[in-house]
């Protein structure tokens, strides 16, 4: 896979790291939601179970790595960001005791809250944390602040309020997997949408 070139890739990146985030570390996580959504309909597909755990086994190392776990001692405010993609792991089915204690324990703790986030980010944090729960936590209060709560035409809208409307629904249904929330207006969305 193309997981395995990421080194070499990156030599040719500017790094821009936010707070040690670099890019390489947003395209695992993004490869490791893939894996999670094309888990769910693999069955549909011969084949995609071999790619699959492919996928999953050439992240496990990327995901779970020496320099990650030091971020997530030293800086756990990263973990709701860059635990995100073990989270994903994890529910696809490649699993680490060890790291899930580490990302839990700094989510659990309140870390995870302790960045800004706008609403779009604050329904994949939920989104996200709700994945391996039996309790999911409600979204209404995160949506009320939401672009999608709100009166946005797509005359008006920006490139970054395109992206956290498409981004909300995306987050707030779990990938279509779940209907819109009640507290949302289904016509006003489709019509934002």
């Amino acid at each position: 896979t193309q997981i395995e070139r990421l080194d070499s890739y990156a030599e040719h990146w500017s790094q821009n790291d936010e707070g040690g985030i670099r890019l390489v570390d947003k395209i695992v996580t993004e490869a490791a939601l893939l894996l999670l959504l094309s888990r769910r309909v693999e069955t549909l597909w011969p084949g995609l179970v071999t790619r699959n755990d492919q996928l999953s086994a050439s992240l496990g190392p990327r995901i779970r790595n020496d320099r990650l776990r030091t971020m997530l001692v030293s800086m756990p405010q990263t973990a709701a960001t860059l635990g995100a993609g073990h989270v994903f792991l994890s529910v696809a089915g490649n699993r680490d005791a060890t790291f899930e204690t580490l990302v839990q324990t700094a989510l659990d703790d309140g870390f995870g809250e302790t960045v800004e986030r706008v609403p779009y980010r604050q329904l994949d944090q939920r989104w996200t944390r709700n994945l391996g729960r039996s309790d999911p936590l409600p979204v209404d209060d995160v949506l009320h602040g939401s672009i999608l709560s709100s009166r946005a035409h797509p005359f008006y809208m920006t490139q970054g309020d395109g992206y956290a409307a498409t981004h909300a629904v995306m987050y707030a249904t779990d990938f279509g997997q779940s209907p819109l929330p009640e507290a949302l207006d289904r016509g006003r969305v489709e019509a934002i949408i």
